[in-house]
């Protein structure tokens, strides 16, 4: 799906279906999708890039389940199952570990997803990740256990792994061609008003000398306005 949208000038989905966006689904399963495909290792390391702090350790991915369903429970607002997007099951240095990620596009993340999903998918594991790739979310879900990236600060991490040669083989491949979906996509990084080369602007004191004794209306034009409350 990748080289079909960067080589062949294959357009998203964006009308709705039944409530949700078709284009939440195409992106998600056109950037993960090709982790099913890699070795432990590939897989992995994409994931510990979107994590930050398991850079450092060894992470490998043994299966990814794209919109998995679980039974809910009485605390979920959902009545019968609940469906994160992404869930991914391997190790972090030899440990059982679980990534779940919820993705956004158009619409807002919620507290009561990220809640529902971590307490129902993580029941009886002890080492687990959520990460949700937003546009946007309600002020709430920033108070939750989730790590929240911004599509603009994914293609920034992104980008700063291939400027680092931190990617190599299948990664690698994956992460140029994620880098070029997603500028497709029309999401930018910011890096800061230092990259702008703003020109200095000189600010002159004002001589307020002349101005003083003028009455107000000599500064303001002012028209009068009669009016009366009944």
């Amino acid at each position: 799906m990748l080289d079909a949208y960067l080589r062949k000038g294959a357009r998203l989905p964006t009308e709705a279906s039944d409530g949700r966006r078709v284009i939440e689904d195409a992106i998600t399963s056109t950037l993960f999708s090709p982790l099913k495909f890699m070795t432990p290792r590939d897989a992995g390391q994409i994931l510990s890039w979107l994590t930050g702090s398991q850079r450092d350790m060894a992470a490998n991915v043994h299966s990814l389940q794209l919109w998995p369903r679980f039974a809910a429970d009485d605390k979920s607002a959902n009545e019968y199952t609940i469906e994160p997007d992404l869930v991914l099951d391997g190790t972090v240095d030899d440990q059982p570990f679980r990534w779940i990620i919820e993705v956004k596009w158009d619409a807002v993340l919620l507290r009561h997803q990220i809640e529902d999903q971590i307490r129902i998918c993580t029941k009886g594991l002890k080492g687990w990740r959520h990460i949700s790739l937003i546009k946007s979310a309600e002020l709430a879900a920033f108070d939750s256990p989730t790590t929240i990236i911004q599509w603009n600060q994914a293609l920034a991490i992104l980008q700063d792994v291939l400027r680092s040669n931190a990617a190599d083989g299948a990664s690698l491949v994956w992460c140029r061609d994620a880098i070029g979906f997603l500028e497709k996509l029309g999401v930018g990084s910011f890096k800061g008003f230092g990259l702008l080369n703003l020109a200095p602007v000189a600010l002159e004191e004002m001589d307020l000398s002349v101005w003083r004794g003028l009455p107000v209306d000599h500064l303001i034009e002012v028209t009068p306005v009669s009016f009366s409350l009944r």
